[in-house]
């Protein structure tokens, strides 16, 4: 932080949700850092017990049902509780909570209030949504992706205002060393390649495609196993067992497993011979990536959405197009016959990883953001 300015007053406002994910963990990790940092962070949050637990671990936490974008109850307990602390910055991640965040900052007659966009839409360019973009101080895209999208309709407001700031990674978090207690888990022997996903089972991370993957390594008598990381989509229930069932008609019923959610990513990536993200839909930034490349494993992405930004060619990975099950297959081999070609690759990923998608750097560029809003910076 520049020391010539005050530390900042914060309210990080999530409608959090009944299942915790990739933004109510960007929020938490956000707030504790720029908590180390001096500044004063609080929550605004709706009533879910695990979520105020968590977040009680690193700051206050005020509770407001955050019915809608203009919800009057939460609008009123947010411009008071403003008022109360008077905050400097009111950080949202949705386009409806920064609706509310803006009604209260008015109504409270202080405020900025900078938005994350974790999510690829294009701003509306009709009055109303005018107005309300030139209402907000600053507006953060998580991926240039985003951002390209965000502003495809050319829109009527300050693209100055508009920036990209990548999620962060705490390296520490990641540094694992059960690598052989997994596999051994896994019944995974020395001589097989561990193939890794990690994520939400769902139909558009492309793991039917894996499926298929595997199914033509087996062709090629290629030793290997498959791991399946994460919990199934509530909303296609039948999907997972789908997916085994597809598994072992092409008869994969003992190379392809299910794991289940585990926050022991670091020793789980320790394990993985390399990470694949088969996307058939954009990714609009893909922090598994950089997790799976900070623990020096190779990935193998599809270049649908900000999956390029993270990944390099042949560089710390390789992007393959989707729907391909074929050239994933051949990207695959080729780690599989050349070891070395896998440990290289995740090197240079880890480094990568250390200059670009750290939380330090994130944080240095959200308070600069934050800290600009306020005292712009001169030309």
């Amino acid at each position: 932080m520049d020391n010539k300015l005050p530390p900042l007053a914060i309210i990080e406002l999530i409608s959090a949700r009944e299942a915790w994910g990739g933004i109510e963990q960007h929020a938490l990790d956000l707030a504790r850092g720029l908590k180390e940092r001096g500044h004063r962070v609080i929550f605004a949050t709706r009533p879910v017990d695990f979520v105020i637990e968590r977040y009680c671990q690193v700051g206050e936490v005020f509770q407001f049902p955050i019915a809608g974008a203009a919800d009057p109850k939460t609008i009123h307990g947010l411009a008071a509780l403003i008022k109360k602390k008077n905050i400097d910055i009111i950080h949202t991640h949705t386009s409806r909570d920064a609706w509310t965040a803006v009604f209260a900052a008015l109504a409270a007659g202080r405020g900025k209030v900078v938005t994350t966009r974790h999510v690829p839409l294009a701003a509306k360019t009709d009055p109303v949504h005018t107005w309300f973009y030139n209402r907000l101080a600053a507006i953060i895209c998580v991926s240039q992706y985003v951002r390209a999208i965000l502003l495809s309709r050319s829109p009527r407001f300050d693209l100055n205002k508009v920036k990209v700031i990548y999620p962060g990674i705490r390296l520490e978090r990641l540094a694992g060393g059960a690598a052989a207690k997994y596999r051994q888990l896994w019944g995974v022997g020395d001589d097989e390649f561990l193939i890794g996903y990690v994520g939400r089972i769902t139909v558009e991370k492309g793991l039917d495609d894996l499926v298929a993957t595997a199914a033509e390594l087996r062709r090629r008598q290629i030793a290997f196993k498959v791991v399946l990381v994460g919990d199934n989509n509530v909303n296609t229930p039948t999907y997972l067992a789908d997916l085994l069932e597809e598994a072992k008609r092409q008869g994969g019923g003992g190379d392809i497993i299910h794991q289940g959610f585990t926050a022991d990513i670091a020793n789980v990536m320790s394990a993985f011979d390399c990470l694949v993200l088969p996307s058939i839909t954009p990714e609009t930034f893909g922090l598994v990536l950089c997790e799976a490349l900070a623990c020096g494993k190779p990935v193998i992405a599809t270049p649908t959405g900000a999956q390029a930004e993270i990944v390099r060619d042949d560089v710390n990975g390789f992007l393959v197009p989707p729907g391909q099950p074929e050239k994933l297959a051949a990207a695959l081999e080729r780690l599989i016959a050349d070891r070395e070609l896998g440990h290289r690759l995740g090197a240079t990923g880890r480094e990568i990883v250390r200059e670009q998608f750290t939380i330090e750097k994130t944080l240095d560029q959200t308070e600069r953001c934050f800290l600009d809003c306020l005292v712009p910076q001169k030309p």
